[in-house]
């Protein structure tokens, strides 16, 4: 995760960076939002992240300061420089390997009825209706 988050974010050192803020974040009685964006490339790391978010006792630490634990998971948008992304862009196929507790979280997050609805549906599929 460490490898590919750094790449992504595209310096050197930035997943130890999210670690510590999140701690810091937490110490201050602030609780922590994560924003994962999935791709093609780094979708087989989000069981490593669910493992990861219970090993950090994310949401008993932020249910301790009164809050809760959020995350959502996206493709991003089509702008700026996500759109040399496009290649690796999820499909249908990928979504389904996004573990159930993400999705739950990614749904209630921006208040969709299913991760259909948040991820979009293809422009294939949307000529052929």
């Amino acid at each position: 995760m460490e490898e590919t988050t750094d790449y992504y974010i595209g310096r050197k050192g930035a997943f130890q960076e999210i670690l510590k803020a999140i701690d810091i974040l937490l110490l201050n009685g602030i609780a922590t939002r994560l924003q994962i964006f999935v791709t093609k490339n780094n979708i087989w790391e989000l069981p490593l992240l669910e493992s990861l978010i219970v090993k950090m006792n994310l949401e008993r630490r932020c249910a301790e300061i009164g809050q809760r634990f959020q995350l959502f998971v996206w493709q991003g948008d089509c702008s700026g420089a996500n759109e040399q992304f496009y290649d690796v862009w999820v499909t249908p196929e990928d979504i389904r390997k996004i573990p159930s507790e993400f999705v739950e979280y990614t749904i209630r997050h921006f208040g969709k009825s299913s991760i259909t609805e948040v991820f979009g549906i293809t422009e294939c599929t949307l000529y052929e209706d």
